[in-house]
Protein backbone atom coordinates (compact mmCIF):
# COMPACT_ATOMS: atom_id res chain seq x y z
CA UNK A 1 0.00 0.00 0.00
CA UNK A 2 2.54 2.26 0.76
CA UNK A 3 4.35 1.95 -2.61
CA UNK A 4 1.37 2.93 -4.34
CA UNK A 5 -0.36 5.57 -2.14
CA UNK A 6 2.91 7.98 -1.31
CA UNK A 7 4.50 9.83 -3.60
CA UNK A 8 8.04 9.78 -5.10
CA UNK A 9 9.23 12.81 -2.64
CA UNK A 10 7.25 11.56 0.51
CA UNK A 11 8.91 8.01 -0.12
CA UNK A 12 12.41 9.98 0.21
CA UNK A 13 11.35 12.03 3.45
CA UNK A 14 10.16 8.92 5.07
CA UNK A 15 13.29 6.88 4.64
CA UNK A 16 15.53 10.04 5.14
CA UNK A 17 13.89 10.37 8.41
CA UNK A 18 14.51 6.83 9.03
CA UNK A 19 18.22 7.46 9.24
CA UNK A 20 18.22 11.30 10.56
CA UNK A 21 15.57 10.98 13.01
CA UNK A 22 18.00 10.84 16.10
CA UNK A 23 19.15 14.50 15.64
CA UNK A 24 15.98 15.78 17.07
CA UNK A 25 15.64 18.46 14.53
CA UNK A 26 12.54 20.42 13.70
CA UNK A 27 9.73 20.82 11.20
CA UNK A 28 11.04 23.88 9.53
CA UNK A 29 14.74 22.32 9.56
CA UNK A 30 13.79 19.63 7.88
CA UNK A 31 11.53 21.54 5.18
CA UNK A 32 14.75 23.54 4.86
CA UNK A 33 16.83 20.51 4.13
CA UNK A 34 14.94 18.27 2.18
CA UNK A 35 14.38 21.68 0.12
CA UNK A 36 17.86 22.06 -0.06
CA UNK A 37 18.71 18.48 -0.92
CA UNK A 38 16.21 18.06 -3.88
CA UNK A 39 16.26 21.06 -4.72
CA UNK A 40 12.51 21.35 -4.58
CA UNK A 41 10.06 24.11 -3.27
CA UNK A 42 9.80 24.49 0.40
CA UNK A 43 5.90 24.49 0.10
CA UNK A 44 5.93 20.78 -1.90
CA UNK A 45 8.29 19.48 1.25
CA UNK A 46 5.43 20.68 3.45
CA UNK A 47 2.80 19.53 1.74
CA UNK A 48 4.45 16.11 2.19
CA UNK A 49 5.71 16.23 5.58
CA UNK A 50 2.17 17.45 6.47
CA UNK A 51 0.53 14.68 4.47
CA UNK A 52 2.87 11.88 6.25
CA UNK A 53 1.67 13.38 9.52
CA UNK A 54 -2.36 13.42 8.11
CA UNK A 55 -1.68 9.69 7.44
CA UNK A 56 0.42 9.24 11.34
CA UNK A 57 3.07 8.32 10.23
CA UNK A 58 5.36 10.92 11.19
CA UNK A 59 4.77 13.45 14.62
CA UNK A 60 5.48 16.98 14.36
CA UNK A 61 5.08 20.44 15.59
CA UNK A 62 2.63 23.13 13.96
CA UNK A 63 2.30 26.54 14.28
CA UNK A 64 0.40 26.25 17.91
CA UNK A 65 3.45 23.79 18.72
CA UNK A 66 6.56 24.95 17.56
CA UNK A 67 9.87 23.02 18.19
CA UNK A 68 8.93 19.43 18.96
CA UNK A 69 11.06 17.30 16.92
CA UNK A 70 10.12 15.66 13.98
CA UNK A 71 9.76 12.48 14.53
CA UNK A 72 8.14 9.25 12.77
CA UNK A 73 5.59 7.08 14.63
CA UNK A 74 6.12 3.26 14.23
CA UNK A 75 4.01 3.04 11.52
CA UNK A 76 6.12 5.54 10.23
CA UNK A 77 9.26 3.18 11.12
CA UNK A 78 7.66 0.13 9.45
CA UNK A 79 6.86 1.76 6.06
CA UNK A 80 10.26 3.71 6.20
CA UNK A 81 12.05 0.14 6.68
CA UNK A 82 10.13 -1.94 4.34
CA UNK A 83 10.97 1.34 1.26
CA UNK A 84 14.66 0.80 2.03
CA UNK A 85 14.74 -2.98 2.04
CA UNK A 86 12.91 -2.88 -1.03
CA UNK A 87 15.13 -0.64 -2.54
CA UNK A 88 17.97 -2.91 -1.70
CA UNK A 89 16.13 -5.94 -3.13
CA UNK A 90 14.70 -4.10 -6.36
CA UNK A 91 16.76 -1.11 -6.81
CA UNK A 92 13.24 0.28 -8.07
CA UNK A 93 13.22 3.24 -5.27
CA UNK A 94 16.01 5.59 -4.80
CA UNK A 95 15.27 6.42 -1.08
CA UNK A 96 18.03 7.42 1.32
CA UNK A 97 21.55 7.09 0.01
Amino acid sequence: MAEAKLTPIQKKILCELYVLERFNRTFSWYVRYFSSRERLPESTVKWSIRSLRELALLRAGDSKRNGIPLKLTASGRIVAKYLMDNDKKTGKFSGAQ
